[in-house]
């Protein structure tokens, strides 16, 4: 093997390299963001639910008030 030809393996297998790092950092951020969108999907469904506890809540108050006022 030359120097020439060392250094042209060098530079491939850096190529490689680079390649497998990009490829690796491109998963990582379709998993975050994969990961963003379910995230935001809890927390609307947490809204979702806050919100309609909150009604019941208030219905359930109005019920107790309006027995009382009977």
């Amino acid at each position: 093997i030359t120097y020439h030809d060392k250094a042209t393996q060098t530079e491939t297998e850096e190529e490689d390299t680079i390649e497998k790092i990009l490829k690796a950092i491109t998963t990582l951020c379709t998993k975050v963001d994969s990961m963003d969108n379910e995230i935001q999907k809890l927390k609307t469904n947490e809204d979702n639910l806050k919100s309609k506890a909150s009604q019941q809540h208030d219905y359930k108050n109005a019920e107790l008030h309006q027995s009382e006022d009977e």
